[in-house]
């Protein structure tokens, strides 16, 4: 459960990193922050977090392979396409190796 609590933590820092690209976008121009820099303060957050993302999916793939609360089934492959990626779709596919 602990690794899930983590993996839930990054999610939610994954959605601060877009809101706060908007807000960067919306309001850094009267702090001195360009579109250029707001890209980059985004871009390095959020490569970080989808780094670690990986590594935490695969760790919670292979020690606690069913998530404690339904919902948290859903948030594996937010962003990866249009619609989230099923867990048990992940689960499978990863087990084929």
């Amino acid at each position: 459960m602990y690794m899930w609590n983590i993996y839930t933590l990054i999610f939610l820092a994954e959605c601060l990193d877009i809101v706060l690209y908007w807000a960067m976008l919306m309001h850094g121009p009267s702090f001195g922050i360009g579109p250029g820099l707001a890209t980059a303060i985004f871009g390095v957050i959020m490569i970080a977090l989808c780094v670690q993302n990986v590594y935490i999916l695969h760790d919670v793939i292979h020690g606690a392979t069913f998530p404690p609360y339904e919902w948290q089934s859903y948030i594996t492959h937010p962003f990866a396409d249009f619609w989230s990626l099923p867990w048990m779709d992940i689960i499978m596919e990863h087990n084929r190796h």
